[in-house]
């Protein structure tokens, strides 16, 4: 363990357990938890009341060779927010917490569409892969009964040749399925939040990854942060409204003030102490924040318009998602009880006759090649599916592992409250 660190990060994960390891260690969801945070800092500073002052003077006409009358004063003085704006900047606050929380959520549901997609690929390649390297296998076969026929001069050179070309095409499409799981691999670790010198190998097959799509996929519920984020939107204009109206009335300032005074009276000087209180009241005549309460207004405005537009983004997502998922299903569908079986039937004809001594070297060319484009073209006909399926369920919000702790019901299916 210790000549081989490496060894110790190795990981090996099917395709919820990379869901679930994606969700607590990719630093940026982590890092979008800070937001939460700052958002809760702004609401404790919203309701946090302005500092008392003091308040000292001092005047005296000895600087200009009087006789010593002078005058101090001190005074302390509050500020009182009188017209509700800590309570309405409080209010702002906690909206914004929400909305801090709905950008956290939407992340992670994103995270988790990024993490499907890139595995789907990765397990995409990697069928692939298994799929022509068992042509290879058959291939091998064909080149080394050949051999035989050529030694026994039943086959030429160039029969020879025609199956070690075919097998050298396939095994180059062999390396670039290699080098696209390779880099699929690569990419998920990022997502994954692992380093690039860590191990990670995948587990799962397409048809498994589809099944675990399904129920996610199949329901009509809709649990989308982004929506809800809209929906606050329109919350935060009208707290901000309330709040603009509250300023228009600046805080009034109360005080209490000592004053000591030595004037001249005649030939004396007299000592004089005064107590009094002090109020500030500004008054809103020129500036009612009348800018700042239009400037929300139209934000109001605005927050709906966004708030129509992501129901129809969502809903075409939906409908998108839906359509592409039906279509891939069947093409599989169709691929798997035609094509496939009448393949492996004629491949089980083909690896006979080799081993009889029987194989016609252009025939079993001409069926690797139809073999190859149709368990390839099956491969991403199970791939498509599976990415559709990922994608309605992202646009449903419905993955199991999110948290859904922002929904008291569903955005689409609200229930009336309860009659008692």
């Amino acid at each position: 363990m210790f000549l081989f660190p490496s060894i110790l990060a190795a990981e090996t994960l099917d395709f919820d357990q990379a869901q679930k390891f994606a969700l607590g260690h990719n630093p940026a969801i982590r890092a979008a938890y800070s937001t939460i945070g700052q958002a809760r800092g702004k609401l404790l500073q919203a309701g946090l009341w302005p500092n008392p002052e003091i308040d000292l003077s001092y005047r005296s006409d000895v600087f200009f060779g009087g006789e010593g009358q002078n005058k101090a004063m001190a005074s302390l003085m509050q500020r009182f927010p009188w017209s509700g704006r800590l309570a309405r900047a409080q209010t702002v606050s906690r909206v914004e917490v929400a909305v801090a929380l709905t950008d956290v959520r939407d992340a992670e549901r994103k995270l988790i569409l990024d993490v499907q997609r890139t595995f789907i690929q990765a397990r995409a390649a990697a069928e692939k892969v298994a799929a022509l390297k068992k042509l290879l296998s058959s291939m091998d076969s064909l080149i080394a009964l050949n051999e035989a026929r050529r030694q026994s001069g039943q086959a030429t050179a160039m029969t020879v040749n025609l199956a070690k070309v075919e097998k050298e095409g396939v095994r180059q499409q062999l390396l670039a399925f290699e080098a696209d799981e390779g880099a699929a691999v690569a990419t998920l670790k990022g997502a994954l939040g692992m380093k690039a010198a860590e191990s990670l190998s995948l587990t799962g097959s397409l048809d498994e990854i589809i099944g675990r799509l399904k129920p996610g996929a199949n329901g009509t519920s809709l649990y989308r942060p982004d929506l809800v984020r809209a929906s606050l939107e329109s919350d935060v204009a009208r707290a901000e409204i309330a709040l603009a109206r509250a300023e228009a009335w600046e805080d009034i300032t109360v005080g209490v003030e000592y004053e000591y005074m030595k004037t001249l009276n005649g030939t004396d000087l007299m000592n004089d102490n005064f107590l009094g209180a002090r109020v500030i009241v500004p008054l809103p005549v020129w500036n009612r924040n009348q800018g700042s309460v239009a400037e929300k207004t139209a934000g109001l405005e605005k927050a709906g318009g966004l708030l129509e537009a992501a129901r129809l983004t969502a809903e075409a997502e939906i409908g998108s998602a839906r359509v592409r998922a039906a279509k891939t299903a069947s093409i599989a569908s169709q691929i798997s009880k035609d094509s496939l079986p009448l393949l492996d039937e004629t491949r089980g004809v083909l690896e006979s006759s080799i081993q009889t001594g029987e194989a016609n070297t252009p025939e079993a060319i001409t069926l690797t090649n139809q073999e190859i484009n149709q368990r390839l073209f099956y491969v991403d006909s199970l791939m498509n599916q599976a990415q559709a399926l990922s994608e309605l369920e992202a646009a449903l919000g419905s993955n199991r592992f999110l948290n859904r702790d922002i929904f008291t019901n569903t955005i689409h299916d609200r229930k009336p409250p309860a009659k008692h």
